[in-house]
């Protein structure tokens, strides 16, 4: 038990001793996510991937959830860098910079070298004993990122990118031309952060009125309007492709727009009504408002989210706010086609039941018992 000092000397003990306990528990908890990475434990939950099963798991940033779990999966493979992490002697940021480019072959020397360094001195010697290669690079590129974030009840936007070289260059010019060559329309002077801001919404301003983005595309399905309501219903053929299951047609049908076609005994259409959108448009802007993002847990997709009916219209659910809830289509489809379910109120607490009827649970425990105990 630690009990905090007066002078100087012991509470600077205490910290050393307190950080060593933090790097015991954190190892174990890389190790831990390293095992369930492995085991694609994210896999039954809807999750993509390890990285979005924990950030909701957890209720962890993605970058964070990110250095968790590619350090984790290094760690792994580099015993003397964790021994050293476990110990105390590195610290959670040196060991996610060593192990970026840290070999089992030199895992030893590795260790021993990044005690001393700072995370930025660790990056820099991983720059000088293994340039980027081709292959590195291509990776780089594949993990380009950038993280939109909302605060202060949606008053401001966080913004945060990882570009490759290349790529964050052209950013960086237009920006900086933009902000030194755009006047700005305040009095006071401005400065250039606040300059390369107004830039950033120029960007966006411009290609918004250049490129708007285009509605989806269109896929007509064929289905018998009684069949939607009883679930031994016939199937439904998509136009084009073929035969489709009956939940599939229920999915679209969720916010398409509808048009009901008579057809007589030959097939031909005899009588054609106007064409009606389940979720219109005003609504399915309050529902961006509202959610955001994809409400199934750990899903940050912001565009092309579809208007789900959590009760479906076909069996008397309300095409308004309280019955909609948005989600992608991946996810869209886990409700549908594979046998999960959503309960409560969309503007307070959703719950996603798997197929087995248990609950997701997204966010640690309310009540966890502690890992460590006083004394």
């Amino acid at each position: 038990m630690f009990v905090l000092g007066t002078s100087v000397d012991s509470l600077e003990c205490q910290l050393t001793g307190l950080h060593a306990i933090v790097a015991g528990a954190q190892h174990e908890l890389l190790r831990v996510i390293a095992e369930l990475d492995r085991l694609r434990a994210y896999a039954d939950d809807g999750a993509r991937d390890m990285v979005e099963w924990l950030a909701m798991r957890l209720a962890l940033e993605r970058p964070t959830a990110r250095r968790l779990v590619e350090t984790a999966v290094r760690a792994a493979e580099l015993p003397e860098l964790s021994a050293a992490f476990a110990r105390g002697e590195l610290s959670l940021d040196q060991l996610a910079a060593a192990c970026r480019f840290a070999t089992p072959e030199l895992d030893a020397t590795i260790a021993l070298l990044a005690i001393g360094l700072t995370p930025a001195q660790i990056d820099a010697l991983g720059e000088q004993l293994f340039p980027p290669t081709c292959a590195e690079a291509d990776a780089e590129s594949r993990r380009r990122a950038a993280w939109l974030r909302w605060t202060d009840r949606r008053r401001v936007l966080h913004i945060s990118a990882r570009l490759p070289a290349e790529s964050g260059l052209i950013v960086e010019d237009a920006i900086r031309r933009l902000a030194l060559t755009s006047e700005s329309p305040e009095a006071e002077p401005v400065s250039f952060p606040a300059r390369c801001a107004d830039a950033l919404v120029t960007l966006a301003t411009t290609f918004n009125a250049e490129c708007p983005e285009p509605e989806r595309a269109s896929v007509i399905v064929h289905v018998d309007a009684l069949a939607l309501d009883r679930p031994d219903g016939a199937g439904a053929l998509l136009e084009g492709a073929g035969p489709v299951a009956l939940e599939t047609a229920r999915r679209l049908a969720c916010d398409a727009h509808r048009q009901t076609i008579i057809e007589g005994e030959d097939g031909m259409p005899i009588l054609v009504g106007r064409t009606q959108r389940t979720v219109p448009p005003w609504l399915l802007r309050a529902l961006h408002r509202r959610d955001g993002h994809c409400r199934f847990p750990g899903c940050q997709l912001t565009r092309h989210l579809h208007a789900h009916h959590i009760r479906h219209w076909v069996h008397g659910g309300a095409t308004d706010a309280g019955n909609l809830v948005l989600l992608c289509g991946r996810h869209h489809r886990f409700v549908h086609e594979a046998g999960w379910s959503i309960h409560g109120n969309p503007s307070d607490a959703l719950v996603f039941k798997r197929p087995d009827r248990s609950i997701l649970r997204a966010g640690p425990p309310r009540s966890l018992t502690p890992l460590l105990h006083p004394g």
